[in-house]
Formats: C-alpha cells, structure tokens, sequence
C-alpha cells in the first residue's frame, strides 16, 4: 500500500478585514465618514441618517460603530480624504 502524501500546503498571506469592500484598518486613515440614510430614516449607531448628509470624525467611532454602518444594506457610507477637509475649510 502506498503511504499517503500530505496536502499541500499554500503560503496564503492574511487578507484585510473587510466590510463591503472596504479594508477597516485603513479608514482609521481617513477623517471622517459622510453617512446618508434612507428618506424615511434610519437609526444606526445611535444616530438618525436621513437624505441629508452626515459627517462623523473617523476618531468619534468605534470600530464596532464603523462596521455597523458599512455593514448595513440601508446606509451609504463614503469616506472623506484628507485633501476634502482642507478644501472645506
């Protein structure tokens, strides 16, 4: 009987954690995240998003805060770079 080779075994490198395509280690890089929500609302993270726009420091959230927002399938969250925050100001 011949012995049983061994599987191989693939040098896969980690993968980023990610939430709809988004890798969570690098939104700390970001300032801030501009969420809207449905017209009728939604509360997430205890805060009502509607049609109008909601900007929120990346440092005011948690980590949890942030993957319950992309997370949900009624919020579009985008990211704000920091070249956008000088323009505003």
């Amino acid at each position: 009987m011949a012995p049983k080779s061994k599987p191989e075994v693939s040098s896969v490198e980690p993968q980023p954690m990610t939430i709809a395509g988004v890798d969570l280690a690098r939104i700390s890089d970001l300032p801030a995240l501009t969420v809207r929500g449905p017209e009728k609302g939604r509360w997430r993270i205890g805060r009502r998003f509607g049609s109008e726009a909601v900007t929120i420091p990346v440092a005011d959230l948690t980590l949890e805060q942030i993957q319950a927002l992309l997370a949900d399938p009624e919020l579009t969250v985008m990211g704000v770079l920091p070249d956008q925050v000088r323009a505003e100001d």
